[in-house]
């Protein structure tokens, strides 16, 4: 307070990366102290704010691990204003409920900027006050976030020296309601929990709940009423709500050990968050937890898979989500550790490329962006590195001489971009470093391990990994969860030894300057400089992905590859891909791709009915169509849709539980359940499953408009008369739809996307 220099606490402090408009945000403790974790050497624009405050002076400069920025002082608010207004839906008033409103300041960059003011409120009959906001706040976007309802940002006006009455405000409630799902469970047994509605699950181990032997609950339910927390875009604008009850019905915060949270999104939920997200910043996507003491979203290591399986790996990573073909069907699936329940969400946030992906977000002072080296901003402390142990366990961490005089003139350690000693990593209650046996330690990820060019030293995560470094070589532990190990190969060799663990279901990562290596019971030589890495294999089989070249080369035991920086390779010591001589050489044919589709040959089987989809406008122009993929049913109905000549359209009088008003294919599917194509009275419709080869018989011929009747002289041999599927199988045959050459036809496998179009082409465009 620039008044007397009293400390502030409850201050918000924004830090803003100039070069990728990243946001991150800190609240100041009772010791006037903030803290954020970043990545050095990057240009920032930094601004102090409080409620009742004008906002400090921006500060801009280059932040490294010894930045000094001084005080800051906050000015008192002389003046201030209020936001009346009624909350309406339909014309039917909202009532007793809570709201968080926030203003966000409009300049050119509406989202994040350096003017927020926001709260939650509470709902006087339907009336809303949202009072002490700063006078000539300016012009400036009002949101409102309440459950049940979608969340409303208004036109954006300027909030002047006087108070505004903003009259009636309309909410669109949602189609569907947030329905809470209660699971009883009996802690001593562990549980899994998979709410399908909010696309929630969770795995907890025994006796999680404290209480091993009574039952208790535990309370899924999806929620729009979320805080507007500045630089957070949860992903749909909604959380997850996960509370629990013991046996007394009393609530639970902390648990007595982790739990394994998974949020699953569909692309179209992701892009319609933010329509230009890459699929690096897809890829890194952070489920986080709300911290009421900060105000904060903190985020936590994750981990990110999709329904495609090769998405991360056949696009680069500039390319736009919405570039891949058919985005708004792949689901995505984050899954984080935590330890206690609460609001949970999914944050969109740039990206910055070689930081850290997994790094602590425990400290409420945190902003909860992790990556790279910390620098702590005022108060001079560096940020704690995350625990191995956090991901492992109690696991027995090694360091021991090799080779050297003394292992601390070999040994070097990066910490949070800042040189520690052996000491300072000692497992707790060693005290006696040792040049002959082993000296247990405690690692982080993050952390660089270094050798002079004097000795070597053996590094061990026993019953994981082990590491022999050899002299003036380094490597990093760039990330640790629960089934996975990643290691980076900075420079110099390193020959990297991993067991086999949880029936091979451990995965293991060395990542080098051209590529990574996925290794599992292996011993794997990297050596890295600046021109190339080279990896030898010493026993076991591993898979090599060539970032530059965008190709896997797989390995066996004696094999050695060797990648440019510049994308050339050299595989003439890989088994199975030495070069040929020239005597013997045959020219190669260039494969023809099926029209925009790389993953389909002009002369495949499949070609000609794609590309006819692709002319109907069915179905659109990318780089690949993923013909062996199996279809879902969300993507099945949409394509039948189309094929029809159907115009989508969404009413919310035909539409199913597990079906969201922002999924992309709501429209689709209430469309085809108001024509009776599909089910009436299921109360689901799992889209996101692979579809049946049965269910997508009933509904494409459902599309066609043929009455279906079974025959036995269009039938195959594990087909029966009683099937219910039985008349759409036999009706299709009959028009020569599906093969009539084959015997059987499989009623409860799953189709791929080639065999629905050929299908689809079949019945609407032949």
């Amino acid at each position: 307070d620039i008044s007397g220099s009293a400390p502030l606490s409850e201050a918000f402090v924004e830090l803003r990366n100039t070069t990728n408009k990243q946001v991150m945000w800190a609240k100041t403790n009772s010791g006037w102290v903030f803290e954020f974790r970043i990545p050095t050497a990057s240009n920032y624009e930094l601004i102090a704010k409080k409620q009742g405050y004008n906002s400090s002076l921006l500060y801009t400069g280059t932040l490294n691990s010894h930045t000094s920025i001084g005080s800051i002082y906050l000015t008192w608010i002389t003046s201030s204003i209020s936001i009346n207004g009624t909350l309406q839906n339909l014309g039917t008033s909202i009532s007793n409920e809570k709201a968080f409103i926030s203003l966000q300041w409009v300049d050119g960059q509406w989202v994040n900027t350096s003017k927020w003011y926001g709260k939650e409120v509470s709902l006087s009959g339907w009336v809303f006050s949202f009072d002490g906001v700063p006078a000539s706040f300016g012009n400036a976007v009002l949101i409102i976030s309440a459950d049940w309802y979608e969340i409303k940002r208004l036109t954006a006006v300027n909030y002047g020296a006087s108070s505004v009455t903003l009259g009636n405000v309309a909410l669109t409630k949602f189609a569907r309601d947030f329905i809470p799902q209660t699971t009883p469970i009996t802690p001593s047994q562990g549980w899994v929990i998979a709410d399908s509605i909010s696309q929630v699950k969770l795995t907890l181990g025994a006796s999680i709940l404290w209480d091993g032997t009574n039952p208790g609950s535990i309370i899924t339910k999806e929620t729009t009423n979320i805080p507007s927390v500045p630089g957070s875009e949860s992903i749909g604008w909604t959380a997850k709500d996960i509370k629990a009850l013991d046996s007394n019905s009393n609530p639970i915060t902390n648990l007595n050990g982790n739990m394994t949270i998974e949020l699953t999104y569909s692309g179209s939920e992701i892009y319609a968050t933010k329509n230009n997200v890459t699929l690096e910043e897809v890829q890194n996507l952070q489920v986080a937890y709300y911290d009421s003491t900060s105000s904060s979203w903190i985020s936590v290591p994750t981990t990110v898979t999709s329904s495609s399986g090769t998405i991360f790996e056949n696009f680069s990573w500039s390319t736009l989500l919405s570039g891949v073909i058919w985005y708004e069907d792949i689901t995505f699936t984050l899954k984080a550790t935590v330890d206690h329940f609460t609001l949970f969400t999914s944050l969109v946030s740039s990206v910055v490329r070689n930081s850290s992906s997994s790094s602590s977000s425990s400290s409420s002072s945190s902003s909860g962006w992790g990556g790279g080296s910390p620098v702590s901003i005022a108060s001079g402390l560096a940020a704690t590195a995350s625990s191995i142990s956090n991901y492992l366990g109690n696991v027995t961490q090694s360091i021991v001489l090799k080779s050297g005089a003394s292992i601390n003139s070999v040994l070097s350690i990066t910490r949070n971009g800042k040189t520690v000693s052996l000491a300072d990593i000692l497992k707790s209650g060693a005290t006696t470093i040792s040049n002959v046996n082993k000296n247990l330690v405690s690692f982080a990820v993050g952390d660089v391990i270094s050798t002079s060019k004097v000795g070597s030293l053996e590094i061990a995560l026993d019953g994981y990994s082990k590491m022999n470094i050899s002299p003036g070589s380094s490597m990093k532990i760039t990330e640790a969860g629960k089934g996975f190990l990643s290691y980076e190969n900075i420079g110099g060799t390193v020959q990297y030894q991993f067991n086999k663990r949880d029936n091979g279901k451990f995965q293991y990562k060395v990542k080098g300057k051209t590529g990574y290596a996925t290794i599992r019971g292996t011993t794997l030589s990297v050596t890295s400089d600046t021109t190339k890495d080279v990896y030898k294999l010493i026993e076991g089989k591993i898979d090599i992905y060539n970032n530059i070249l965008k190709k896997t080369i797989s390995l066996i035991g004696g094999d050695t590859y060797i990648a440019y920086a510049n994308g050339k390779e050299d595989v003439s010591k890989v088994s199975g891909a030495k070069a040929i001589a020239p005597a013997v050489v045959k020219p190669v044919v260039a494969k023809i791709p099926c029209g925009g589709y790389r993953d389909v040959e002009s002369t495949s089987e499949w070609c000609p009915y794609i590309t006819k989809l692709n002319s109907k406008g069915i179905i659109r122009t990318y780089s690949v169509y993923e013909p062996n993929r199996n279809i879902s049913r969300a993507e099945l109905l949409k394509m039948a849709t189309l094929s029809r000549g159907i115009k989508p359209i969404f009413n919310k009088a035909y539409t199913y539980a597990d079906i969201k008003t922002t999924d992309w294919w709501t429209p689709y599917i209430s469309t085809a359940k108001r024509y009776g194509y599909i089910s009436a009275t299921n109360t689901k419709f799992e889209p996101n499953r692979s579809i049946t080869r049965a269910e997508a018989m009933k509904i494409v011929m459902n599309f066609s408009g043929l009455k279906s009747s079974y025959s036995s002289s269009y039938g195959y041999s594990d087909i029966r008369s009683t099937d219910w599927w039985a008349p759409y199988v036999s009706t299709a045959k009959k028009y020569g739809y599906i093969s009539s050459s084959q015997k059987t036809f499989r009623p409860n496998s799953p189709i791929s996307r080639a065999e629905v179009a050929k299908i689809l082409s079949n019945i609407f465009f032949k």
